[in-house]
């Protein structure tokens, strides 16, 4: 079981990268693809990481034992608030779809893939609730892993070939929401 004496919440500027404020403004009228990923900005996780402590998260397990365990039933006073803030850098009319979490054990990994979405589908959002230092994800494009850290909300486009491992010595869980256009 996770401890709250072991998460630690690192603190990162509010407001996303003049990149990614130019790239929400532009990309749709300037027909530019999204790039592999970027940062959003932090958001406030502590709710989220109190209800991990107690250990109430419904784990599932995947057929593949390189899928991470998933977690579907989350309460909302504990994550209406992340959900909040991410729809907060987006300038359109948004919603979230599909909140989970998900949790890669020690030295987990799944191999390079592409995940296909639907035609309102704009990006998956991941924000670290728990990890270290060598928990990784790659795009294939650009070769190098990435290590995402706590508290901050990441855009990536997973219709680009990924992978993500954990190569440390402890779990890492991350919030996942798909974000679509709003009809």
């Amino acid at each position: 079981m996770l401890k709250k004496e072991n998460m630690k919440l690192i603190k990162y500027p509010d407001k996303p990268s003049p990149f990614c404020q130019f790239f929400q403004r532009n990309a749709v009228t300037m027909n530019i693809s999204q790039p592999a990923w970027s940062l959003l900005g932090t958001v406030d996780i502590t709710a989220a990481l109190e209800w991990l402590s107690r250990g109430a998260a419904s784990w599932h397990k995947t057929a593949s034992d390189t899928k991470p365990q998933r977690a579907f039933d989350l309460p909302a006073p504990a994550f209406a608030g992340i959900i909040e803030s991410i729809l907060r850098f987006f300038p359109d009319q948004v919603i979230a779809h599909s909140p989970m979490l998900s949790r890669m054990l020690t030295g987990q990994s799944h191999p390079m893939h592409v995940d296909s979405q639907r035609a309102d589908w704009i990006t998956r959002v991941h924000v670290p609730l728990v990890t270290n230092p060598t928990a990784w994800i790659m795009f294939e494009e650009e070769s190098t892993r990435v290590h995402f850290l706590t508290g901050i909300a990441y855009s990536f486009d997973i219709r680009q070939r990924h992978a993500f491992g954990n190569d440390g010595p402890a779990e890492r869980v991350h919030f996942i929401v798909d974000v679509l256009r709003k009809d």
